[in-house]
């Protein structure tokens, strides 16, 4: 079940950029800006342009391109060469969440070799970041681990804990779609401790997000749940509402293949579903569709679970997103099998295991090669079901199942001991910063003691001086008295 289950979620998306307005909202910046730019030149003009190619991006994606465009234009006439480059920046943002990831390359690729000429190191990080995000999209892990590389490179040679916890997150996300689950917890766990460091919220709700998919995986469901809904009162809070949306996908998903409710899944699903259709993202889209259509299968929907799914397909395909694209075709075999439609579920999973194969992608070995050995039992076509048995049998070796649950727990306990560690960390900060207040206080007590000493000897000084004087006066009265009895008896 852990198996099938890692499969059914690896081709989530995870990423680090912000929810756009409501429609209404950018139609009313669209006009402000418009009549701004009329009377604007130089590169105020670009900036404006910027902000308007991306206030366009939920109204038109051929505006919000036509736009940054003419801002390209108007940079490279007037040499606002680092300005240019924000602008392929932004351009390639606008491709990624339309969904074209081979244009959002371009334009990356763009932006970053005029930072590289501007010499500014921490827009190449960052756009190492995007590019190598672009490759895990499309599923090209090697070129993404290379970007990557890079973009820490860099983000070390400015020393910048920012650009290595968001590098950090990718390259986690990577090793989740590829099922490296150990290795995405660690990628993960340095991005949490960055951002505890740096306390960016933001990050650190992700961050936990995707932790609690690793326990997911590793059948801990309750603890999974608990980082998810801790994950979701933080997006609740800052009113982000994309990582809201994927979060409440995130529980559904759960609620569906562990604990089989059905309607409890279709809730949340339709939560996630109801943010994303606001903004009109087709890729986000279509990762809540495919649910709500596994949904509609066990339910037995059978027209609208076909209609989710061809829908869902359409926009993978258009994207070019393999995993996407690889989910769909299993679950189309898996769906026509229930509905024994043995041969037509085979097309489905010849393709899924072909894509599969061909991207290096491991995980579906055992699943589509169960579902083909149900489906060629079924048919009575011994020679192909023993085929697929031993495919089968060798990623259901015991040992293996073994070693990696062993591996998961050693994972576990692993950052568990980094989490204590640091905690002694902060408790020895906290008891050095106590001895500090406490040898203050130290030092205040005895000043306070000198003090009244001193000020004890200067009134017992000043108290025997008085003394003194008084003294002093009396026996001058005495000598005075003294002299008038003298007087009166020589009279």
């Amino acid at each position: 079940m852990r198996i099938v289950r890692s499969v059914f979620f690896i081709f989530i998306l995870f990423v680090f950029f912000g929810f756009p307005t409501t429609k209404a909202d950018e139609l009313k910046r669209i006009d402000s800006i418009n009549q701004v730019l009329i009377m604007q030149k130089g590169s105020d003009r670009v900036k404006s342009l910027i902000a308007l190619s991306e206030a366009y991006r939920i109204i038109s994606f051929d505006k919000s391109i036509k736009t940054g465009l003419d801002a390209v234009d108007y940079a490279s006439v007037n040499n606002f060469d680092e300005l240019k480059a924000e602008v392929y920046k932004s351009l390639g943002t606008s491709a990624m969440e339309s969904g074209d990831y081979l244009l959002a390359l371009d334009y990356y690729a763009k932006s970053l070799e005029a930072f590289e000429k501007a010499g500014n190191f921490n827009e190449m990080a960052l756009l190492n970041n995007s590019i190598g995000h672009q490759y895990f999209l499309l599923s090209d892990y090697d070129s993404a681990i290379s970007y990557l590389e890079k973009a820490l490179m860099l983000g070390e040679k400015i020393n910048s804990d920012s650009i290595a916890m968001i590098v950090s997150n990718t390259i986690g996300n990577i090793f989740y779609e590829t099922g490296a689950y150990n290795k995405a917890l660690d990628a993960y766990y340095k991005t949490k401790i960055f951002a505890t460091e740096l306390k960016e919220e933001a990050v650190y709700a992700k961050v936990i997000m995707n932790i609690g998919l690793i326990y997911w995986q590793w059948d801990e469901n309750d603890r999974a749940l608990s980082e998810l809904k801790s994950a979701i009162e933080i997006f609740e809070r800052l009113e982000m509402k994309e990582m809201l949306s994927q979060a409440l996908n995130n529980v559904g998903l759960i609620f569906l293949y562990d604990k089989e409710e059905l309607d409890t899944a279709s809730m949340y699903f339709r939560q996630s579903l109801e943010i994303r259709e606001i903004y009109g993202s087709p890729v986000p889209i279509a990762n809540v569709l495919i649910n709500m259509a596994l949904v509609y299968a066990r339910q037995d929907s059978v027209d609208k679970a076909e209609q989710y799914f061809q829908r869902t397909l359409q926009i993978y395909e258009t994207a070019g997103l393999v995993q996407g694209i690889l989910r769909v075709y299993y679950h189309l075999g898996e769906f026509h099998h229930r509905l024994e439609n043995y041969k037509l579920s085979n097309a489905y999973l010849e393709k899924c295991m072909a894509k599969a194969l061909e991207h290096r992608i491991e995980q579906y070995n055992t699943i589509v090669s169960d579902l083909f050995m149900k489906n060629y039992e079924a048919l009575g076509d011994f020679q192909s079901f023993l085929k697929y048995y031993r495919v089968f049998k060798v990623n259901h070796d015991t040992l293996v199942n073994q070693f990696n649950l062993a591996q998961a727990r050693e994972s576990q306990l692993k950052y568990r001991n980094i989490e204590l560690f640091q905690q002694v960390e902060q408790l020895s900060v906290q008891t050095t910063d106590q001895q500090k207040k406490l040898n203050l206080y130290h030092y205040a007590f005895i000043a306070l003691l000198g003090l009244l000493f001193t000020a004890m000897f200067v009134y017992l000084i000043i108290r025997q001086i008085k003394s003194l004087k008084m003294s002093g006066v009396q026996d001058s009265s005495e000598l005075v008295l003294s002299h008038e009895d003298s007087g009166n008896t020589k009279q």
